[in-house]
């Protein structure tokens, strides 16, 4: 045996131990002899499947976490809270996207348990690392095969009639509705999962961590679980045959390493009319609604945002439809904004972004866009400001923003914290930076730069016209969707625990004040959305509200109102008073409370007194 061959074998034997927990892939048979002699010995074939718990190097679930189904029979994880959690600490670490929260909070109430209390998480809501953490914990025998997903119907941790076609088509599929597909593919007439019984889920089905892997290597699977590659093999350096390898001194670039491009032909980001950020898809013959789901999104359930940007029926081939970025997977949201963007990249536990190195102009990169594209929330923006020193929110041409790790969404947080290696994975290119606030190509003031020691404080100067702003976006315009029915089109939202339909949606999103008025419109909208009794309506309940009741600020960004309301805002910030003071001398502030709908209470420069 050459000295080479132990430190294959054992490379091979560390590998199959960090993926097995999560790929439940058959070892390799070992090298071995031909079996002509007992020096020459065949080894043994095993019988029976090597069970994935023995692979795992790091348990699936750590202590505190757990996954249940619920008293709903819905799929949970279940995590112990510990002293200083938040919602969004757990939300950072467990969540696809803030906006979930939401719907943990309606699960388990708008208060967070005290220490040592459990909050359960659905498991749709998970990322993508928790997906498969959860599912893998459950049903440690499941992995791929041949292009698909087996399932091995009770060889896991629930019992067999737990694990209905439906079950298996929301869990790997998103949706239950899928389940049709699974027993024509799998023959099964009756619906009914055998215990044994192997179930094959097409590759093409999948949710897209576990489609990634049923089609990638090793490595794929170490950039999504955020696994420090093994340090490679070497001899000890003490003579030329047992040679040491040689150690970069550089470190790697990440330009160098992705094989494809980011977007093919037919895939363009862009910024659409409502200024939004869209993935342009342009469609082949064969493409349907399911189709472009399940290649483009994080959930196939987000379709329903897509059809509502692009209509009901999709466009003929040539055709092209937009998919809002924040429906777009992990992958997707990595290439459309390294596209964008391809001189942004981790940094010291951070993401840095380099204003006006990239694709857009450098107003489109404001501290709101920037937020939701890399945090999921836009309201986040006043930590990125307060992490730069941006007084007055304005990203400058050449500054370097850096976003921390703790707000990042999941693909972002994964690479800030992984090695070169993973950062390599997904194709996301180094630059220069460049010199940060150096205003280049910006003529505007400081608008907070103090007046010179000794001066006297300032009168406010002339109103001076500015470059138009963006409206920002108004509270709780975030939690409304939209779609249409029989009656026309209408923004839904789902109340949460201790809301009531009065306040919390008609006064909130119509301004309607008036007691009569109030009362009126709430009983139209409780008919609309199939609401019998309002003073008893369940949590999370989907209420309809029709386009045509609704604040301009809240209409979808198409709607010519939405867009004429936005127009206003824009020429009104294009004006302000600028006055400096040394050490607030003849500052005054003044804040009124306001009375909700309509009267917000006191703003300025976009932000409101609560915020």
């Amino acid at each position: 045996m050459t000295p080479a061959r132990p430190r294959r074998a054992a490379l091979l034997v560390a590998g199959a131990a960090a993926l097995g927990a999560f790929l439940a892939v058959r070892p390799a048979a070992a090298s071995g002899g031909s079996g002509r002699s007992p020096r020459d010995a065949k080894p043994a074939t095993r019988l029976d499947p090597p069970t994935a718990a023995s692979a795992s190097r790091e348990p699936l679930l750590v202590p505190g976490e757990s996954a249940v189904l619920s008293s709903g029979r819905d799929l949970v994880l279940e995590v112990k809270i510990a002293p200083r959690d938040t919602y969004a600490s757990l939300g950072q670490k467990y969540l696809v996207d803030l906006r979930s929260l939401d719907a943990v909070r309606s699960l388990n109430g708008e208060k967070l348990p005290a220490p040592g209390g459990r909050v359960a998480i659905p498991y749709e809501t998970l990322n993508d690392d928790y997906k498969i953490r959860v599912f893998s914990y459950l049903f440690p025998a499941d992995g791929p095969r041949g292009g698909a997903w087996v399932h091995r119907v009770g060889a896991g941790r629930l019992r067999t009639p737990d694990e209905s076609l439906w079950r298996l088509a929301l869990w790997l599929t998103g949706r239950g509705e899928n389940f049709p597909a699974l027993a024509d593919t799998n023959g099964m007439p009756d619906l009914t999962p055998r215990h044994g019984q192997e179930i094959v889920v097409p590759g093409s089905l999948l949710l897209p961590p576990f489609a990634r892997l049923t089609a990638s290597s090793a490595a794929a699977v170490g950039a999504f679980l955020a696994v420090r590659p093994a340090a490679a093999s070497g001899g000890s350096g003490r003579s030329p045959r047992d040679a040491k390898p040689a150690t970069r001194l550089d470190p790697p670039r990440a330009a160098s390493a992705p094989r494809e491009p980011l977007l093919v032909p037919g895939e363009s980001a862009v910024l659409s009319s409502g200024r939004d950020l869209v993935l342009e898809v342009k469609i082949a013959p064969r493409d349907t609604y399911a189709s472009l789901g399940q290649k483009y999104l994080v959930d196939l359930r987000s379709l329903d945002a897509v059809r509502s940007l692009n209509g009901e029926k999709l466009p003929a081939p040539g055709g092209r439809v937009a998919i809002p970025y924040e429906t777009l997977n992990d992958d997707y949201k990595i290439r459309v904004f390294s596209y964008l963007f391809p001189a942004d990249g981790p940094r010291g536990g951070a993401w840095v972004h380099r204003v006006g190195a990239g694709r857009l102009r450098t107003p489109d990169e404001s501290l709101w866009r920037l937020a939701l594209w890399l945090t999921g929330r836009g309201e986040n923006f006043p930590a990125l400001a307060d992490t730069n020193g941006m007084p007055d929110l304005t990203p400058r041409h050449g500054q370097e923003i850096v976003v921390p790790g703790s707000l990042l969404l999941p693909p972002f947080a994964r690479l800030t914290a992984s090695s070169a290696a993973a950062v390599a994975q997904q194709p996301v290119t180094s630059g220069g930076s460049a010199g940060a606030n150096d205003g280049a190509g910006d003529g505007d003031e400081d608008d907070f730069t103090e007046a010179p020691p000794d001066s006297e404080p300032a009168e406010a100067g002339p109103t001076v016209p500015l470059p138009p702003a963006e409206a920002p976006m108004a509270e709780g315009a975030d939690q409304l969707t939209y779609g249409s029915d029989k009656e026309g089109r209408f923004a839904s939202y789902h109340l949460k625990r201790g809301e009531a339909l009065y306040s919390a949606v008609v006064v909130r999103y119509t301004g309607q004040v008036d007691a009569q008025d109030v009362n009126d419109l709430a009983r139209r909208i409780a008919a609309r959305s199939g609401i019998r009794d309002v003073t008893g309506i369940p949590v999370g309940f989907k209420v309809k509200i029709p386009l045509d009741e609704l604040l301009p600020e809240y209409l979808p960004r198409d709607d010519p109102r939405r867009q004429t309301w936005e127009r206003s805002q824009a020429e009104v910030a294009r004006y302000t008073n600028r006055a400096r003071s040394q050490n607030l001398q003849g500052v005054a502030v003044i804040l009124d409370a306001g009375h909700g709908g309509r009267d917000q209470g006191a703003a300025h420069n976009g932000i409101w007194e609560h915020d």
